[in-house]
Order: structure tokens, then sequence, then C-alpha cells
């Protein structure tokens, strides 16, 4: 038999009133900006922004260099009259001339070329790193703040939605990111530069060149309101197709029983369509944004050809300047493209990221960390006038008004109809949820002032249906206690009945127990959990109708682990076969949300109540 656990030096917290707030409302659903994200970054992250920028820098500077030389190489190669008087020299001087300037203007053009490119890919290199990092940082973040919600926040979202929110809404962040972090600096940088250097050669060709620029930021504002509603929705729907293929998927053999497979596939199909026809949508809407912004760049840029040869033909402006300030307006309108559809894309992430920060704000009623944390447990557990309501269905209370109490390693056992609100103490022990109104003490101490996963560390819970994770039997009995060696492991499936099947196994107690334990029965199932729950060496344990789904011969096992398990141990019992706590020391009969009987099984009987119904029906369906 394992020893309860005994918890003497447990360290002493000060007492902690949990805040109360909506666990499942956004706190500032509509703070998804570019610097919130920014601000996750540290020190060491800023310092590679800041090195990415100026690396990019350089190569925007040296990405100028074809603009800015080809002025020159259209005065060295036509029969510009300057170039000629700077040579002094006959025709076939002049000629060698030309070429050896051109030589030279083509070498530092060749050199700036790869000096743009080699700055380029290393600063482009450096904001794919930095956009992998934070995301990273904010899948973490987004995991961790889900794992800490409370139970109700759990009751009104589904699984498929969560799942969505940290693998597709994160993975359009992370490629938004880096590519907006690396070609939009790089594009914000040469426009910069660009427009420097046109208003330095000519500032009334370069107003002509932004006459556009007002007509596509109009469009801008109002394509980007139009494409953040679109991505939200568009990401909202693939949550709901994700939610559909979740189910299906991890209750196939509940669809197979049943010949469903059509119909969840069209409930799929459904999903995908509603998708499509929002993604075809905002296939609509960037693919007029682009359209409107390159025909009004063109229409500027024509402007400007036309405003350039007249000045060339009234002769304030050489050919060759005409060629360096064409050739800069081309590279400006392409960087004013290329931010166009960063815009687009920024635009979609910040619809994605309101539902990833929307997550993010979400506050937990209940703090898994802070309060007191009591030196031993005895088990004394007391309910006093505990009323409840689930916050996912509050017009109907599930509890009213129940006082109870189990004394340190008494079993008491909780009985009545189904849906009379037995499981419903389980979850408010297990504290995940209070109660509307009432006390639990525990102890004698409320239970709202003990630190919520010390309390938990206390309790084992054995429900009807154990959950088991997809790894090794070994790993799944010391769940909760990982530190846990493996002889201690193989002592508790001992005592759990559990040992002797597991050791038939091919891998004894390495074997995969599969996704939800499929590859064990249920009896199996049961005594592992059981073996879990001595592992832990529990001070309260809590069986929620433990057996009352397995056949003879494994409630009799079960059962009998079951029994090692509530030694000295106090004990709550739900249970629907009543004949497995007819020796319980207090039985408390539940009808509708209320304590209606209490007693020993003989007194119960003696009542003639609604326990003696139960009991004579259960009879009743035995001898059938």
């Amino acid at each position: 038999m394992l020893p309860a656990r005994d918890t003497s030096d447990a360290p002493q917290a000060p007492r902690r009133r949990p805040r109360r707030c909506n666990p499942c409302a956004p706190r500032r659903a509509g703070a998804a900006t570019a610097w919130r994200l920014l601000a996750l970054l540290d020190a060491r992250e800023r310092a590679m922004v800041l090195a990415a920028v100026l690396i990019t820098s350089l190569s925007a500077v040296a990405s100028m260099a074809l603009p800015l030389f080809s002025g020159k190489l259209i005065s060295v190669v036509s029969s510009d009259d300057g170039f000629a008087a700077e040579c002094r020299a006959t025709p076939a001087a002049l000629a060698a001339c030309r070429r050896a300037h051109l030589a030279q203007l083509l070498l530092v053009m060749a050199a700036a070329f790869v000096v743009s490119g080699a700055a380029l890919a290393a600063g482009i290199c450096l904001f794919q790193v930095l956009g992998e990092r934070l995301v990273a940082r904010l899948r973490s973040m987004l995991f961790g703040a889900l794992v800490a919600q409370d139970m109700a926040f759990f009751d009104v979202q589904t699984t498929g939605d969560l799942m969505n929110r940290l693998s597709s809404d994160c993975t359009e962040l992370q490629t938004t990111l880096s590519t907006a972090l690396g070609d939009g600096m790089h594009n914000v940088l040469e426009l910069a530069i660009g427009l420097v250097v046109m208003l330095v050669a000519s500032p009334r060709l370069t107003l002509a060149a932004l006459s556009s620029v007002p007509l596509i930021a109009l469009f801008a504002y109002f394509h980007g309101s139009c494409i953040a509603k679109l991505s939200e929705r568009y990401q909202a729907a693939l949550a709901s197709a994700s939610d559909v293929a979740q189910q299906t998927l991890s209750s196939m053999r509940t669809v197979r029983s049943f010949a469903m497979e059509r119909a969840e596939s069209r409930r799929y199909d459904a999903c995908v369509a509603q998708s499509y026809a929002l993604g075809r949508r905002h296939a609509y809407a960037y693919g007029s944004f682009v359209g409107v912004a390159a025909s009004t760049a063109q229409f500027a840029l024509v402007l400007v050809i036309w405003y350039g040869c007249t000045l060339v033909i009234d002769q304030q402006l050489s050919v060759g300047e005409l060629t360096t300030f064409l050739l800069l307006a081309v590279y400006v309108i392409a960087a004013v493209g290329g931010l166009m559809e960063l815009f687009s894309a920024l635009m979609s992430a910040v619809g994605v990221s309101r539902r990833v920060f929307a997550l993010l704000d979400a506050r937990p009623e209940l703090h898994l960390e802070g309060g007191q944390q009591l030196g031993s447990i005895r088990g004394k557990i007391e309910l006093n006038d505990l009323s409840f309501t689930y916050p996912s269905r509050p017009t109907q209370p599930v509890l009213n008004g129940v006082s109870l109490s189990v004394d340190p390693g008494q079993v008491l056992a909780l009985c009545g109809p189904s849906g009379a609100g037995k499981s419903s103490i389980v979850a408010l022990l297990e504290r995940w949820y209070d109660p509307s109104e009432g006390t639990i003490l525990v102890d004698g101490f409320p239970l709202t002032s003990l630190d919520v996963s010390w309390w938990r560390r206390q309790l084992a819970l054995v429900a009807q249906e154990p959950v088991l994770f997809n790894c090794s039997v070994l790993d799944n009995v010391r769940y909760g206690q990982p530190e846990a060696d493996t002889a201690e492991v193989i002592n508790a499936m001992t005592i759990a009945n559990a040992l002797s099947f597991v050791e038939t196994f091919s891998n004894g107690h390495d074997t995969l127990v599969g996704e939800r334990g499929v590859q064990l029965s249920g009896g199996q199932k049961q005594r592992l959990a059981i073996a879990r729950a001595l592992l832990a060496q529990p001070s309260v344990l809590l069986l929620d109708e433990a057996t009352s789904a397995l056949d003879a011969e494994s409630e009799a096992l079960v059962q009998q682990a079951i029994d090692k398990l509530m030694e000295n141990r106090t004990t709550i019992v739900i249970a629907h076969r009543l004949s497995t706590i007819r020796h319980a020391g207090n039985i408390c009969v539940f009808e509708r949300g209320r304590i209606v009987e209490k007693g020993t099984h003989d007194e119960l009987l003696e009542m003639h109540g609604l326990y003696e119904r139960l009991v004579q029906r259960q009879m009743q369906g035995a001898s059938v």
C-alpha cells in the first residue's frame, strides 16, 4: 500500500483573492497592431532589428546605382558637348576616353550590385529569423494562455477553433511578418532614398510623380479595412472547418457505427465552401486594389515622361538627367507596388492577429498560482449552503443549497438520477469552477483561499471514462508525477491490478496505448487510471462513476483496486450502481440539485424514498 502523501514541509503562501472577470471576454480585442507584435521583441532581437535595418539600408543605397549612373552612361555614349569638352581631345582620343569612362562606370555599378545583393540577402535572413523567433514566442504565449484558462472558457470554445489559432493563424502571421520585415523594410528604404534623390534632381518632376499618391493612399485605406475584416472572417471559417475535421477524426468509431461518413463530409464541405467564398472575395478585393494602384502609378509615370520631355525640349534638362530621373521613378513605383502588396498582407495579418490577441487578452478568473498552502491535509471536507450555475448556462442552476461534510479518512457516496448535480460537486471540489453561493471548507480553510495548483495535487480523480494520452503505459501512469522511477510505477500498477495485463503486451510498460487509450479495454484503462492516482499519493480521492461502464469481471478487478486506493483516504464516490456504495459510511441522495435524503444504506431503505426506488429499479434490471 502506498502511503498518503506528507505535505508537512510545504511552503506557506499569502492568501490572495482571485480577480473576478469574464474569462471568455477579450480585454482589448482591437489592439492587434504591428507595434504590439514588435513589442514582443527582447533586447537581443532589437539589436538584430537595428543591424538588419542598417544592412538593408546599405542594400537600398547600393541598388540606386543603376538609375544614378544611367544618366552618366547616356552622356558617355552620346554626343554630349560637355563630355567632349571635358576630354579636350581628338575624335579618336574622345572615343578612347569614353570607353575608359564606360568601363569605370560599369565596374562601379557591378560592385554596387554585388554589395546590394549581399546586403539584401543578409538583411532578409536576419528579418526572417526575427519573424520566426517572434511567432515562435507568440505560439508559446498563446498556448500558455490557453492552458491557464478556466474550465468555463473551454465550455464555450471549440477545440478545432483553438487549434486553428495555434496553427493556421500563427502560420499566417509568421509568413506575413517574415516577408514584411525583410522585403518591406527594403522597399521603404528604397522609396525614401529614391524620393530624396528625385527631389534633388528635379523638384518639379518629383511633384508630378507624387500626384497619384493621395488617390492611392485613400484607396489603400478603404481596401485595408475591407481586407482586415475579410481575413478575420476567413480564418473563422477555416476554424469551423478544422473543428468539424477534429470532431470527426477523433470520433471515427462513432462516425463509422452510424454510417455518417458522407454526412460529415458534407458538413466539412459546407465549411470549406464558406471559407472559399470569403477567400474569393479577398482575391477580388486584392486584385482590384493592385489594378487601381498600378494604373494610377502608370498614369503618373506618363505624366512625368510628358513633363520631362517638355523640359528637355526647352533645354531645362539634359537627356541623361531625364533618363536618371525616369529610372529613379521606375524604382520608386516598383517600391510603392511592393509596399501596396505588403500593406494588403499586413491588413490580413491584422485581421488574423485580432483572433490571436483576443485569446492572449482573455483573463482567467482562477489563478493557478498564489494562495495558501497548508502544512498537511487531514481531509475534512465541508460544503455549506452551496449553489452553482455553469457559466455557459447561467439560467439553469444545477445545485441549490447543498450542505454536506465528510470526515478525514471516511467515504461519502453521492447518488441520484442523471443530471441531479452529483458530478458538479466533483467539478467544484477540483475547483474547475467556483460556487455561485456558499462555501467549501478544507480542514476548516475556505477552498478559495488555497493555492489552486497545490490543492489539485492533493486530489486524485478517477472518472467513468479515464483519459489516457497517446504515449506509453509507463508515461501515462506517471503523468503528474514525472519524477517517479520505474519501480514506483510498477508498484502502483501491481496494487491497481494492472501489471498482469501490462506484462502480456509485446513491449510491456513501453507499449503505446493509442489516442485516448484506444488500444485498451475499458477495464484496462480504468486500472491504469487507478495506478496513476495511486502514484500521485492523494490526500482526497474523487471517484466519478468509476465502474459504471464495465462488465462484471472488469468491475470486480477495478473495485479491488479502488478499495486499495481508498484506504486511509477521504473519498467521495459518485455511483449509479448502488451495490458499490452500500458499505459507505454516509450516502447523500441528490434530486434536481438538492440533497433529499442522507444516511447509511440501511437507513435510507427504511425511509422508503427515492433511494429505495433507485435500488428496486436496479434490482429489477439485474433480474431481467
